[in-house]
């Protein structure tokens, strides 16, 4: 409903054109209102904010303290991470609120890791148009088209050499290592504190209590306004309601690549990587089930027997 104030009202029906200068500025300003409401309703859905009309204020009761209420929303890019939840390892933190491109290449390397993303060196060739498998490549090839390729042809990972260290190994290596060691890709949540003894730097699940046994009690946790029953277990909590738990015991939820072997005592039960001469030896590991898996650019000539009957077969040459 339009508020006319000192400006006479428009009979019913009058179209806009007919109206006078002060009966249209009324208008467009009700309109422009209208528009800057529904594209602030906008803002305040997509960052989860809600608008208080009591003190004034925006609050989002899962952001911690120090965020819960804003006076204003500031518009930019969505930040990709925050250098507190980044695990470093054995590489040093940077200073609060360096930016990713003043980082070092191993702490950009620590970032990536964290945010599961793979870390591609050299040169590489995009075309979001090609096929899945084609559209990141590291060669192009040019002349006839060939009869197999060596990157999917192979089941298994081609042999390192000698005392080649973990961090040389590529993909399907690492994976050969893991299945010789008896781990395995862990896809579940889990929360790490680098600070914390070996045996209880890794943790699935906290128990709620005041028992000795207990991690934590309910009363202690700044659940902010998504409070849970206080008789709920960990394990009925929501994914917001568990790290804020992790967070008051100083973990947090470790998002890279860890492996996991169920049946290791606790300090070894999670790994990060392993270490060739100590956790595991290059000539012990079996790199294919099949037939030894060549390197990635070895010719047909330059493969063994083995090797040749293998490729013919896969290809139904006889």
């Amino acid at each position: 409903m339009i508020e006319w104030g000192e400006t006479p009202e428009p009979e019913e029906g009058v179209a806009f054109q007919d109206l006078s200068p002060d009966q249209q500025k009324v208008v467009l300003d009700f309109v422009g209102l209208q528009v800057l409401q529904a594209q602030q309703l906008k803002v305040v859905d997509q960052t989860g904010y809600r608008w208080d009309p009591g003190v004034k204020v925006y609050f989002n009761d899962q952001k911690p303290e120090s965020e819960r209420y804003l006076e204003t929303l500031t518009e930019g890019a969505p930040l990709d991470y925050a250098n507190a939840d980044i695990f470093w390892g054995e590489v040093a933190a940077p200073a609060e609120g360096t930016p990713f491109a003043q980082l070092s290449a191993e702490q950009k390397a620590a970032v990536a890791t964290s945010l599961r993303y793979d870390l591609l060196e050299g040169d590489w060739y995009y075309n979001p148009d090609a096929s899945g498998d084609q559209r990141l490549v590291r060669e192009l090839v040019t002349g006839p088209a060939p009869d197999y390729s060596n990157a999917t042809l192979w089941v298994g990972a081609s042999e390192p050499g000698e005392e080649v260290p973990w961090t040389a190994l590529d993909d399907a290596q690492k994976e050969a290592v893991v299945r010789h060691l008896g781990y395995s890709e862990f896809t579940g949540t889990v929360y790490f504190n680098p600070g914390a003894d070996a045996a209880e730097q890794w943790r699935e699940a906290f128990i709620e209590g005041t028992g000795t046994n207990a991690d934590y009690a309910f009363e202690d946790i700044d659940w902010g306004l998504n409070a849970p029953d206080p008789d709920a277990a960990f394990e009925d909590l929501d994914d917001q309601q568990k790290r804020r738990v992790a967070l008051h015991l100083g973990y947090d939820e470790y998002r890279g690549v860890v492996y996991f072997k169920a049946d290791e005592p606790a300090s070894s039960r999670f790994a990060l990587s392993f270490t060739e001469g100590e956790d595991y030896q290059n000539d012990q590991v079996t790199w294919s089930e099949l037939v030894a898996v060549p390197a990635a650019d070895a010719a047909f000539e330059d493969l063994s027997l083995a090797q040749k009957r293998y490729v013919a077969d896969r290809k139904s040459v006889v």
